[in-house]
């Protein structure tokens, strides 16, 4: 059962996407990856700020050993010292380390707290991060 109408998140997703400034061009080119931020918007796991345009995701497999991570938190926009930081070592042919390090800049998490994430999780934080690699 839907929390969220697919009107209304859609309408969420191209909120954020236009604070971002995200050009038509490129959300075509990424339709798929909008049509499951909807979803999850749908459904609940992905929640807007409507004021700061801060994504919540809440976690289906909430992970840590000392502290869990149930949350993140998605900043809407980033600085290129965010990402830099965070690319630190990471080699360029390292697709899956380069996205781990996007998704921390734009959680503000480390890159290795990241990696520890389940793959359903991740894969949705990747839907999100990729308006940050565009």
């Amino acid at each position: 059962m839907s929390v969220v109408s697919k009107e209304q998140a859609l309408k969420e997703v191209n909120e954020w996407l236009d604070f971002k400034q995200v050009s038509f061009r490129k959300r075509a080119k990424v339709q798929e990856n909008i049509e499951r931020i909807a979803e999850a918007i749908e459904d609940g796991i992905l929640v807007l700020d409507p004021t700061t345009k801060v994504f919540t995701q809440q976690l289906k497999f909430p992970f840590g050993e000392e502290v869990k991570i149930e949350t993140l938190r998605f900043k809407p926009l980033l600085e290129v010292r965010d990402i830099q930081s965070k690319l630190s070592g990471v080699p360029a042919d390292d697709g899956y380390g380069r996205a781990f390090a996007h998704i921390a800049a734009a959680t503000g998490e480390d890159r290795n707290v990241i990696g520890k994430m389940n793959y359903e999780d991740y894969s949705l934080a990747g839907d999100l991060v990729i308006f940050f690699m565009l």
